[in-house]
């Protein structure tokens, strides 16, 4: 039993050696950032103030636009946008993005306040990031709430996991059993078996990056917050081309979820 142990351990470690060598392996599902944002531990991926985003430097936080000063003056009319790309007004000057327009349009009716805009969106972000977010955004104090969600990034297909599994997969990387280069094989071989095979045979929902038990959970969570702050919302239901809807028949689904919530 001795020499059989010596003989495994020696045999791992060779095989060790050689990936460390090799540099391998070079996919890991636990780093799913975009070479124009960084990592969170909570969001998965924000902006980086470093790396324009469609020609749009974010901000601090990551977000898109100038953030509102604090304490919030008494007079000022603050609004808040949660949602993706679409919110984020990618492609379009922020001033031509509905959240802009919304801002001058209440601007123009009311001259005697001040409005200020803050978008807490950014592309590929689900109903999950806008839960997390929520919690970030809210002590600047909003005066109204615009939530944007489930139009589509709820409804894509998870690559590897649920974005509900976004935290527990960022401290991974942090684990120390994750510099072992063959334990990370193993997992990255597995991650790479069930995006190409257990995947295809789960049925559409499960497979989502929010699953629609998920996405409801998400929308009460961000009721509840908005109403313990004492912030009113509004719920834009998204439009749904009939193109987009053959592409991603969820949609259709979660836009009802909406409606009933």
């Amino acid at each position: 039993m001795v020499l059989v142990g010596a003989v495994t351990l020696i045999s791992l470690t060779l095989v060790e050696l050689f990936l460390r060598q090799a540099d391998l392996p070079r996919f890991d599902a636990c780093e799913a950032t975009a070479t124009w944002a960084r990592g969170d531990p909570l969001l998965g991926f924000r902006g980086d103030p470093g790396r324009p985003v469609a020609g749009v430097t974010p901000n601090r936080l990551g977000l898109r636009g100038p953030l509102p000063v604090q304490p919030k003056p008494e007079d000022e009319l603050r609004l808040l946008f949660l949602g993706d790309s679409t919110c984020w007004g990618l492609g379009v000057a922020l001033e031509e993005s509905f959240a802009g327009r919304v801002r001058a349009a209440l601007a123009a009716g009311l001259p005697e306040r001040p409005v200020t805009l803050l978008l807490g969106a950014f592309p590929s972000y689900s109903s999950y990031h806008s839960a997390v977010l929520l919690d970030e955004l809210l002590p600047f104090s909003p005066d109204l709430a615009v939530l944007y969600i489930g139009a589509r990034n709820d409804a894509d297909r998870a690559r590897y996991y649920a974005d509900a599994e976004i935290p527990a997969r960022r401290a991974r990387l942090q684990a120390g059993w994750h510099d072992v280069r063959l334990l990370r094989g193993i997992e990255a071989a597995r991650d790479g078996v069930y995006r190409a095979v257990v995947r295809r045979l789960l049925p559409r929902a499960t497979r989502a990056r929010v699953p629609p038990d998920a996405f409801v959970a998400n929308l009460e969570r961000i009721a509840g917050r908005l109403d313990e702050a004492g912030v009113p919302a509004v719920v834009v239901l998204p439009p749904i081309h009939p193109a987009f809807e053959a592409e991603k028949p969820l949609v259709r689904h979660y836009r009802e979820l909406l409606v009933r919530f």
